[in-house]
């Protein structure tokens, strides 16, 4: 994965926000410092499955859910926080050299 030499996180509220404005490349190269730089740990117990979301949050077993059907499909999946004030997607989903954002649902 390719990123930014002398990159410096901002924390995910700001990362996140910053893909409001972003299009293309520069969205995409968006995607991959978050999944790089990003507070992400593994989900024990489950293959391909990095959250940054804790299991006290509301929607943690609904988010696990759709993450493991996406995991079933070839996918690599990367649950995102929900800062407040920031409307953002549920996951990243790294595929080949595309990186997607979705919205979960199961």
């Amino acid at each position: 994965m390719l990123v930014a030499e002398g990159y410096s996180w901002r924390g995910f509220a700001d990362e996140l926000q910053e893909l409001h404005y972003l299009k293309g490349a520069r969205f995409i190269n968006q995607l991959k410092q978050i999944t790089y730089y990003g507070e992400f740990h593994p989900i024990e117990g489950e293959t391909n499955i990095y959250s940054a979301v804790g299991e006290e949050s509301d929607d943690y077993e609904n988010l696990l859910n759709a993450a493991r059907k996406a995991v079933e499909h070839g996918y690599c999946v990367f649950i995102l926080p929900n800062p407040k004030g920031i409307r953002t997607a549920d996951f990243i989903f790294p595929y080949r050299r595309l990186y997607l954002r979705a919205q979960g649902s199961v």
